[in-house]
């Protein structure tokens, strides 16, 4: 669920999907941060420098990046000379479906029209009760299958494969084969590089706002600053009572502890170990 502010802010975004949402890609090239959580990736990346000044973090991520296009770089185009123009997913993914087509039949439908019935092997379940083979529909020309594997991996299932051996056609090129597979995407990704900035003494004059740093976060000490964690929607949420969003959806329940000693709740096992140690200590001081 997307508030109203998170909903207008995506909205205004969407004459750039190219540079967000990995569905818009154009022209091979990657955007934005390609992992679920952030952090992680600025971690490490920063790590070892993140008690630097906010410009020498600054500079050293400006290094970083540029070290990190220029080896993938090289490193995709001698991927390009040793092993082929397409990449070991195209390769995983042939060498599966190829294994597969050898326990299919296909019947062709009409000699011109490129529709082929294809039907699988049939096997034993794991309860023990035999199966027959499923049959497919393949169409050549439309390069679709209905397993739907072609549409959505844009490369030949074993199905297709099968079809395509009994008409003669090389099903490892295109356009039986998408060219989101060639290596050439993974070198047009990383093929923009960076310029060199100039010396801070060639810099423009700056006539903006100075900022200074805030005193109370200065480190004036050795060792590990502390650390403080900052509470989100969820930790204020709690999942109990009236939640952030006014349904209550997420209450639940709460559960009672009990005490291990006596299965009640209301309190611990402690409350028993005192007692004991209470009537030990007036016993002794009788005796």
């Amino acid at each position: 669920m997307v508030n109203e502010v998170g909903k207008a802010w995506l909205e205004a975004q969407m004459e750039q999907k190219a540079q967000w949402a990995l569905a818009y890609d154009e022209g091979g090239f990657r955007y934005g941060i390609m992992t679920t959580n952030s952090s992680k990736s600025f971690n490490r990346v920063f790590t070892g420098v993140r008690s630097l000044p906010v410009s020498g973090i600054i500079e050293f991520s400006f290094h970083k990046c540029n070290e990190y296009f220029v080896k993938r770089w090289e490193l995709a185009q001698r991927n390009i000379a040793e092993q082929g123009h397409f990449g070991k997913d195209r390769e995983e993914h042939l060498k599966e479906a190829e294994e597969l087509a050898k326990q299919h039949t296909a019947e062709p439908y009409g000699p011109r029209r490129h529709i082929f019935s294809v039907r699988g092997k049939g096997g034993t379940s794991l309860g023990g009760e035999r199966y027959g083979g499923q049959n497919y529909r393949v169409d050549l020309d439309k390069v679709e299958c209905s397993c739907n594997v072609p549409q959505i991996m844009h490369a030949p299932c074993s199905h297709m494969i099968t079809a395509y051996r009994v008409r003669g056609y090389n099903y490892e090129d295109l356009p039986y084969m998408s060219p989101l597979y060639l290596r050439s995407n993974t070198v047009s990704i990383w093929e923009m590089s960076f310029e060199p900035y100039l010396d801070p003494t060639e810099w423009p004059s700056y006539n903006g706002y100075d900022y200074v740093p805030y005193p109370d976060l200065m480190k004036v000490g050795k060792g590990r600053r502390k650390k403080k964690r900052l509470n989100g929607d969820m930790d204020a949420m709690r999942g109990y009572d009236e939640d952030m969003y006014g349904g209550g959806d997420f209450n639940e329940t709460r559960g009672r502890n009990l005490c291990s000693v006596c299965k009640e709740s209301g309190h611990k096992a402690s409350r028993h170990r005192r007692r004991g140690q209470q009537v030990l200590s007036y016993c002794v001081r009788i005796a």
